[in-house]
This record gives structure tokens, C-alpha cells and sequence, in this order.
């Protein structure tokens, strides 16, 4: 950053007045970067539980369905082996409709 090769070259003009303002601006400046730096902290914080979130919804739910529909054979083969052994290829019991 430009600002303490700036700051110097004011303080050797100004004499020992302008050293202490220019002491004061760089100690607001620290301050206002720490707040900035604070206050993004949560941004983030947010944008990370956001895509956690997202990322959930787009793996997670798909897996669940894949989930139930694996367990609609294991249900049929313990209930009807017989009328279960068509399940998943069409002609055995589809699941929605009555057996």
C-alpha cells in the first residue's frame, strides 16, 4: 500500500503537528480495516452454511430416493418373492398400485 511512503514524505513537511495527525490517520485506518475485516467475517459465515445447504439439497434428497426405491423390492421379497422378482424391470409390482 501506498499510504506509509505518503504518510513519511507529509510528516517530514508538517514537522512534529502533522506527525501526530498523520499518527492518528493511521491508527483510524487500523481500526477501520479491523472493522471491515469483522464485519466480513459473518458474510462468509453465511455463504458457507448457504452452499452447505445447497449442496445438501442437490446430493442429499437424490440419495434418499434412491434409498426408499432400493427398499420397495426388499419390502416386496419378504411381503410376495413370487410377484416381487419383476420389481424394478416393469412387469413385477410397480410401486404406487396395489398388489
Amino acid at each position: 500500500m501506498l499510504w506509509p511512503a505518503v504518510a513519511s514524505l507529509r510528516a517530514r513537511r508538517c514537522g512534529g503537528g502533522c506527525r501526530e495527525l498523520l499518527a492518528e490517520v493511521a491508527i483510524r485506518e487500523a481500526r477501520a480495516a479491523a472493522d471491515r475485516e469483522r464485519e466480513a467475517h459473518p458474510r462468509v459465515q453465511q455463504e458457507r452454511l448457504r452452499l452447505a445447504r445447497e449442496f445438501h439439497d442437490a446430493v442429499a434428497h437424490p440419495m434418499a430416493a434412491v434409498n426408499v426405491q432400493t427398499g420397495v423390492p426388499v419390502a416386496a421379497f419378504d411381503q410376495r418373492p413370487d410377484a416381487a422378482r419383476g420389481v424394478g424391470s416393469g412387469t413385477g409390482i410397480q410401486p404406487g398400485r396395489p398388489a
